[in-house]
């Protein structure tokens, strides 16, 4: 949580359960021969506009790091 003034402000809305410290997609970009890796959701939405335009939807799998808490070590 961000503080401002005496006023709790959240920085950001996970699901509840949900593995934050995993980048979207990772799981499922393993059988692909490369992958987009994007920071945030609006290249995350990029990236698959790019490959829907270059016709790579098969080629390439976006995965997106969506906190600063993600890894993939």
């Amino acid at each position: 949580m961000v503080l401002t003034g005496s006023i709790p402000k959240v920085k950001k809305y996970t699901l509840s359960g949900s593995r934050t410290s995993w980048p979207i997609g990772v799981m499922e970009a393993e059988h692909y021969p490369a992958i987009a890796l994007c920071e945030g959701g609006p290249d995350f939405l990029a990236a698959f506009g790019h490959m829907w335009a270059g016709a790579l939807e098969g080629h390439i799998a976006p995965v997106c790091m969506s906190t600063s808490e993600a890894g993939i070590a």
